[in-house]
């Protein structure tokens, strides 16, 4: 099943080639590898590694890294978890048919905006780190624009899916996407090529809902620039 997975996901890529100039191995690094499943009392969501520090201790160094999410991974059916209560979560990268496993820990959330930094330590330096997009950018993403959106669609490991910017909602910083998502995909990343990279663009949120029916290819994403904002408060 892991070779299928993979030979699907390498298919993926090598479709879309003709439409940015990202080599397989690029899209390994910059958009699959740093995103990760994360389970909160057996809720599963995505996060996308945004940041890595090192540090030093009593000689000994460490890493800290931050994960970008959705806060709505960390609610309960009837109301909100109070913030006095410890929300530890775990958070599994996937490589190479190697799963790995750190404890992190929510360390700002934000409700209304529906975006959650978890963090963790540890003494191993993860290499692949996504990186943001900055104003410029985000300048230049429109409608028909190819996109990649990774997802633990149904609490699986991350799965990437390809597909276009669908339209830009500019009032609410977001954008909607044909790219598949389902449940598990909230907090996953939406990347774009531009100028040798890819960039982190978008943290999914949601799937549209009508009738009872979920449609799948019809999912939301909030743009970075809600996310920076929400670090940077």
């Amino acid at each position: 099943m892991f070779k299928l997975k993979y030979l699907l996901i390498f298919l993926l890529f090598v479709s879309v080639e003709a439409h940015d100039k990202g080599s397989v191995e690029q899209k390994y690094s910059q958009v699959l590898n740093p995103s990760v499943q994360i389970d909160f009392r057996g809720v599963v969501g995505t996060g996308v590694v945004i940041d890595r520090e090192e540090l030093k201790l009593d000689q000994k160094k460490l890493y800290k890294y931050k994960i970008i999410t959705v806060s709505h991974i960390f609610t309960n059916r009837e109301n909100i978890i109070p913030w006095d209560e410890n929300k530890i979560c775990l958070i599994t990268f996937h490589k190479n048919n190697v799963e790995k496993i750190y404890i992190g820990s929510v360390v700002k959330e934000s409700i209304g905006l529906d975006l959650c930094l978890v963090e963790f330590i540890t003494e191993d330096k993860i290499k692949d780190i996504s990186t943001l997009a900055n104003k410029k950018v985000l300048s230049k993403v429109r409608v028909f624009d190819q996109v990649y959106l990774v997802g633990c669609q149904a609490g699986l490991e991350p799965i990437a899916t390809s597909g276009i910017i669908s339209l830009i909602l500019y009032e609410r910083d977001a954008f909607v996407t044909d790219a598949e998502a389902y449940f598990g995909s909230s907090g996953g990343g939406m990347f774009k090529y531009h100028k040798g990279r890819y960039y982190l663009i978008g943290i999914c949120k949601s799937i549209w809902t009508q009738n009872g029916d979920h449609l799948s290819h019809i999912s939301f994403s909030s743009s970075i620039k809600s996310v920076l904002e929400f670090i940077k408060k």
